[in-house]
């Protein structure tokens, strides 16, 4: 009995030393509103777990050839083409695009879209998510304009060099905030590798984090 219950002890410390370490793996979560057929894909960054509100961004890169259907877009989607493929074509809110966008294109899809997109060869792109409410809001406030009745409008290949830098900045800042990321993910599993005993919260803190539900 008592070897049976010292088995158990060991084997439940076990246990809690692998949840410990899956708690702590770098996340490669998607955010929230991302279609379901795009969370499979080559994911390179995303802004999961950064506290932005009403903006969302992933960064995909080398997607293989690939056919995708998109559901109903439950927020407006901004795709910055920065590595088109060899070969491509999509349709989506009577847009219809039968070779791949130039490179440094900008495409809109409003809230609501169903996106049929097939290519082949790889490519890369970031996707901004936007909430249509923060959307909305800002441009009643700022503009003083009425979403409910305009709606945005579908765009293809847009070029506008402003809109552009600034989807730029947000990989960019996606990049450093994943790094920030990665290194306060490898300073967790040091402390809980290491001899001292420490609870997640703890870990949590001296990492970097705000709180243990960061880690997980």
């Amino acid at each position: 009995m008592t070897t049976a219950f010292v088995q158990r002890a060991k084997d439940d410390r076990a246990t809690e030393n692998s949840n410990r370490e899956n708690a702590v793996r770098p996340p490669h979560d998607i955010p929230a509103g991302v279609p379901a057929s795009l969370i499979s894909l080559s994911v390179d960054a995303t802004s999961h777990r950064l506290g932005w509100v009403g903006l969302q961004a992933v960064r995909y890169r080398d997607l293989a050839t690939n056919e995708i259907h998109m559901p109903a877009l439950s927020q407006h989607l901004l795709i910055l083409h920065t590595k088109p493929p060899a070969e491509g074509n999509f349709r989506y809110e009577g847009i219809k695009r039968e070779v791949p966008p130039p490179v440094g294109s900008i495409t809109v899809m409003p809230v609501g879209s169903v996106v049929e997109c097939r290519w082949r060869g790889t490519k890369d792109a970031l996707h901004i998510y936007l909430d249509p409410k923060l959307i909305a809001r800002v441009a009643t406030t700022g503009f003083e304009l009425d979403l409910s009745r305009k709606g945005i409008l579908p765009f293809d290949a847009l070029s506008v060099p402003e809109l552009r830098t600034t989807m730029l900045a947000i990989g960019a800042e996606l990049t450093a905030d994943q790094f920030l990321i990665r290194r306060r993910v490898e300073r967790a599993q040091q402390l809980l590798c290491g001899r001292e005993e420490v609870s997640l919260a703890e870990v949590a803190i001296r990492a970097g984090f705000s709180d243990q539900s960061q880690l997980c």
